[in-house]
């Protein structure tokens, strides 16, 4: 799943306007939208990192959520498990 995905799933989860995250994050809501949204642009990483902080969930469990490692015998139950583990303790 793209990373704009995932970060748009935590911004709902906690209730989050897009206005207001970019606000504090330092984006102007044009550049978040495109990030979230269906084209998904590419983010920098500084800018994922200042998304992760500012919704308080490690820059690598975003990436853990966003891997595509499906080829993998028993990956996708252990991300069902890592999900269930991450909404949980990060309220995701």
């Amino acid at each position: 799943m793209p990373i704009g995905n995932i970060l748009k799933q935590i911004r709902i989860k906690k209730g989050l306007r897009q206005n207001h995250v970019a606000e504090h994050v330092g984006l102007t809501n044009t550049s978040l939208s495109s990030i979230e949204g269906e084209n998904n642009r590419e983010a920098s990483i500084p800018t994922i990192k200042k998304l992760c902080d500012f919704y308080e969930v490690p820059f690598e469990v975003v990436q853990m959520l966003c891997s595509d490692k499906s080829q993998d015998e028993g990956y996708e139950v252990k991300r069902e498990e890592f999900v269930i583990f991450c909404s949980t303790y990060f309220d995701i």
